[in-house]
């Protein structure tokens, strides 16, 4: 069983702040993305790999592969950060049996029907009602950009960006173990 310090999800996937700060603060020793797209693209995959430090192994999941793994062993073993591209991969991940207790929100760039929510992050009222029902499963959220960033709970955020929208989050799956 693997543990795991952090969960993130960030668009950016592999960047700066995720091996300099994240994943060595963190004594990580794997970095393992989960996202169906990336999990397909051979050459994404390739240059994701070659932006990691030497001494961090990089795995790519897609979600079913990553509830697989999770069913498995919790991911096998060492320090992992999960690093999602989505709000929308968190939730399939989630839904098809890989169970997490807590999430940062960490980067998004603005696409259109999205408002900025926290710092350089944005979001649209789907991602905040994906969240919500994240939430609602029992998923802690938190945002955070940087490390050195003080964390703040997801109500936070929604009670300032998004007032107007009603809690109607989704039954809780329960995927087969």
């Amino acid at each position: 069983m693997a543990t795991i310090p952090l969960l993130r999800v960030d668009n950016r996937l592999i960047h700066g702040q995720v091996t300099a700060f994240w994943v060595r603060s963190l004594s990580c020793d794997r970095a393992v993305i989960v996202d169906d797209v990336v999990r397909q693209d051979k050459f994404l995959r390739k240059i994701l790999m070659m932006a990691m430090p030497p001494s961090t192994k990089l795995t790519i999941y897609s979600a079913e592969e990553a509830a697989d793994e999770w069913k498995k062993d919790q991911m096998g073993d060492g320090r992992v950060m999960v690093i999602f591209k989505d709000i929308a991969g968190a939730k399939i991940a989630y839904a098809a049996g890989f169970t997490f207790q807590a999430l940062q929100i960490g980067g998004s760039t603005h696409a259109s029907g999205q408002k900025q929510v926290f710092g350089p992050i944005y979001m649209s009222e789907d991602e905040a009602k994906t969240l919500d029902t994240l939430e609602s499963w029992g998923v802690e959220i938190t945002f955070q950009v940087l490390s050195e960033q003080k964390a703040v709970a997801w109500s936070a955020v929604r009670k300032k960006a998004f007032p107007h929208l009603e809690h109607t989050p989704e039954p809780r799956p329960c995927p087969n173990t």
